[in-house]
């Protein structure tokens, strides 16, 4: 067998034990709101009853607090995770990553570090918020939208500056990289054709992954005699592969990127003149 379809291979079976890990959890917590069953339908209340038959107030709290722990469990550990697979892409490694439970803290504290390198742009939305909710209704939606295209060229040089930072993070393993906004946008700019490229395929990659999505649920839909738990699960792991699909493949397309405007140079044999 050759040894990329053997990598290809290997991949999707890693994709897919992921995607299966992630599904469980998320099925029992989409059982929360599973068909009430008759057991628990009060006679004289008004609402419908749940299928934990508790009150309503602990049934929306008990799904609220598994949400948001599901939230920042998943979320950063596929943050963590797929950085660790753009520091080995950046690395001309193939290999997907080993799984590590500690990678969730470290999307965590990749997440913070990012939101670090947004305030800016934050702290400019608010102003533009706050600035058109003082003008006259008939004008406040085209004040906000006008200020907010004026701003739009600058989030997206910011937008490849933050994808430049993470690069040059995940090669020289400095935090601090993260943080220097004008070195990494001025980085970007001046590598603008590449830039734009990476753009589209991220926006073209974009779309392919809400056509997969769309087409699975159009599929779910057509098969009305699924039993509500399994098509939780089936959901729940279409959306799991498609996220990390995209996500992965994300990931190349960054450190293909950050290659082509030279981060990385330096690992290879050579580059140093040694």
């Amino acid at each position: 067998m050759p040894s990329s379809i053997r990598q290809f291979l290997a991949d999707a079976l890693r994709l897919i034990r992921i995607a299966l890990w992630m599904t469980i959890p998320t099925t029992m917590w989409l059982w929360l709101g599973a068909p009430t069953p008759i057991e628990c339908v009060p006679e004289y209340d008004w609402y419908k009853g749940n299928v934990l038959c508790v009150s309503e107030d602990t049934h929306l709290w008990i799904a609220f607090g598994l949400f948001l722990l599901g939230i920042a469990v998943f979320g950063g550990w596929i943050n963590g995770y797929s950085f660790d697979v753009l520091s080995r892409a950046l690395r001309s490694e193939q290999q997907l990553p080993p799984l590590r439970m500690v990678s969730a803290v470290e999307g965590c504290g990749l997440f913070f570090m990012c939101l670090k390198y947004w305030l800016p742009a934050i702290a400019y939305l608010i102003a533009i918020t706050v600035l058109a909710s003082m003008l006259p209704l008939a004008t406040r939606n085209h004040a906000y939208h006008a200020l907010l295209m004026i701003g739009t060229p600058v989030m997206l040089a910011m937008y490849w500056g933050s994808l430049v930072g993470l690069s040059r993070y995940a090669v020289f393993g400095e935090h601090t990289l993260l943080y220097r906004r004008r070195e990494n946008m001025g980085l970007a700019l001046a590598n603008l054709k590449a830039s734009l490229a990476l753009t589209f395929m991220l926006i073209l990659l974009s779309i392919l992954c809400a056509v997969a999505w769309i087409g699975l649920s159009v599929f779910l839909e057509a098969w009305q005699e699924l039993e509500f738990m399994v098509e939780a699960a089936i959901g729940s792991f279409g959306f799991y592969v498609v996220l990390l699909s995209g996500g992965l493949a994300c990931c190349r397309l960054v450190a293909g990127y950050a290659s082509k405007i030279g981060i990385g140079d330096h690992l290879k044999p050579g580059a140093n003149g040694d």
